[in-house]
């Protein structure tokens, strides 16, 4: 999973927009340069979002399948200069103040786990023994931006490690509250 020779931040902001008529999440930097968007499908059982570049290019979907006892969710590639292939499987495993999320990718298996106790906001992703990355919740009740840490020596797929973020915040949805119901914005066409 390769991107451009771009020079990449280390730092990405994810902000679910909860009420937002546009996008459903915005991805920045630090100083506010979008790198990412990501928009839902209409009227779906379950999440169906579609993931973005700056310049509008579709490059990944990330959709929750039905009917399993743990939130899974898949998430395929969908870049124009590549086939169409599911780069993985994710699942929300363990108890719901654990919020681990099991990653069976093409490039291998990865875990994200919630570091500290149950109030905690801080997420690791780990390939193996490595941090691939640290992700960090804004604690506050208002708001849904979390940090996405990358490791310098990592050279992951990034728009890859912002999906599994958004899955993140996808997962950490709790039935009957309002919020927890699927994504429903502006489909791109």
């Amino acid at each position: 999973m390769e991107e451009s020779q771009v020079k990449l931040p280390s730092r990405y902001i994810v902000e679910d927009k909860h009420f937002a008529l546009d996008s459903k999440f915005v991805i920045t930097d630090e100083t506010g340069n979008i790198y990412y968007t990501v928009d839902s499908t209409l009227f779906t059982m379950g999440d169906k979002l579609q993931m973005y570049d700056a310049g509008g290019n579709e490059l990944i979907r990330i959709r929750q399948e039905n009917l399993h006892l743990h939130k899974t969710y898949i998430i395929e590639s969908v870049r124009t200069d590549a086939d169409e292939m599911q780069l993985a499987s994710v699942k929300r495993t363990g108890l719901l103040g654990q919020h681990k999320l099991e990653i069976i990718a093409v490039d291998g298996a990865y875990i994200m786990e919630k570091r500290g106790n149950a109030f905690s906001h801080e997420f690791m992703l780990k390939k193996g023994d490595d941090v691939v990355a640290i992700v960090t919740k804004d604690p506050s009740a208002t708001k849904s931006i979390y940090w996405l840490d990358v490791s310098a020596d990592r050279d992951e797929y990034r728009a890859f490690l912002v999906a599994l973020v958004i899955v993140l915040s996808c997962a950490q949805r709790l039935p009957g509250n309002p919020l927890s119901t699927p994504h429903e914005g502006n489909a791109k066409p």
